[in-house]
Order: structure tokens, then C-alpha cells, then sequence
């Protein structure tokens, strides 16, 4: 690129992919485009959850009202006031839009395991076992961070009806609205 006469140089360095080898930039292309498909999918997703759940097209399983009344408490306390699912029991709950919602921002964290995966295949064929262990321990490491280690109770989750009504009464929190 050429400058103009008297002007003075140019203090932006080159393109970063100046000095990475082409065999590395089509790598990175491809964990970009994995990442970037992974991230659009997740964001579909939650643009149906958001639509669904605000104009009623699923029902909540903890009703607006009774949340509103919720919504100061910790997140331990609000689990045990609302009868919240613990750990990977949530996907039972996924007819529900608030859910859903939650299913969404799971797909969200988890984009990066098929933008990983997808470099498998290039680095078995490049014979880079280096990167291919490197790759495979991240990927083992974001499903170990996933997995539910001590949950403790496991609460079947059913929506806060007549036993989440009578605790929500019992805290001060007048009537909870019955679905």
C-alpha cells in the first residue's frame, strides 16, 4: 500500500496475519467459522426462547409474580424458594421458556467444543500432536467444568405450584398466582 507524498508513516502495524504461516491462517480461519456458526446457532436459539417466552408461547416455570418477590434472595435460597432443578436436571425442564432461556446461554458457553473439534481433523492430517493434545485437553477440561460434581438434592422440577405457593406464603411473600 502505497502513501501519499508528505504524509506522514504509518504507525499501524501490519495485519497480524502478516507473520503467521498460511498453514496456521487456515486453521484459525476454520476455528473462527466453527466458533462463528456454533455462536449464531446458540443465538437463534435464544432469540426463539426469548420470543416464546415473552409473548407466552411457552410457560414459565417460575411464574413473573412470584419471581418478582424472589428475585432479592440468593441464588441458594431462590432455588430452594422456586423448587429449581440442580444441576444437569434443568434440561428436563426445557418446555418452559425461562428454561429454554437458560438452555440458550448453555449453548452460548459451549460454542467453543465444536470450533475445537473442528481442528481435530487438520491436525491428525498435519501430524501436529502437539496442538491435537492440546485441543483435546481443552475440550476435556470444558466438559469436565460442565459436569455436575456434588449437586446434593435432586428435586424433580416441576413448577412452583400448590407447595410453591404455601412456601412463598409461609416467607412473607403473598399469594403465589397459580398456572
Amino acid at each position: 500500500m502505497k502513501r501519499a507524498p508528505n504524509s506522514p508513516p504509518s504507525i499501524v502495524p501490519p495485519p497480524p496475519t502478516a507473520w503467521v504461516p498460511a498453514e496456521e491462517q487456515a486453521s484459525n480461519r476454520l476455528f473462527a467459522l466453527a466458533l462463528s456458526w456454533a455462536a449464531y446457532g446458540a443465538m437463534t436459539v435464544a432469540a426463539v426462547a426469548l420470543v416464546l417466552y415473552v409473548f407466552g408461547g411457552l410457560p414459565p416455570f417460575v411464574p413473573v409474580d412470584t419471581l418478582m418477590h424472589l428475585w432479592g434472595q440468593s441464588a441458594h435460597d431462590l432455588s430452594l424458594s422456586a423448587h429449581l432443578p440442580t444441576g444437569w436436571q434443568w434440561l428436563q425442564g426445557l418446555h418452559h421458556g425461562d428454561f429454554l432461556a437458560l438452555g440458550a446461554l448453555a449453548l452460548f458457553a459451549g460454542a467453543v467444543i465444536p470450533a475445537h473439534l473442528a481442528l481435530v481433523p487438520v491436525l491428525i492430517r498435519r501430524k501436529d500432536w502437539v496442538y491435537l493434545a492440546l485441543v483435546l485437553a481443552q475440550v476435556a477440561v470444558f466438559l469436565v467444568a460442565a459436569w455436575p460434581v456434588g449437586e446434593g438434592r435432586s428435586p424433580s422440577p416441576t413448577p412452583p405450584t400448590q407447595q410453591g405457593a404455601v412456601s412463598a406464603r409461609k416467607a412473607g411473600l403473598g399469594p403465589a398466582r397459580q398456572r
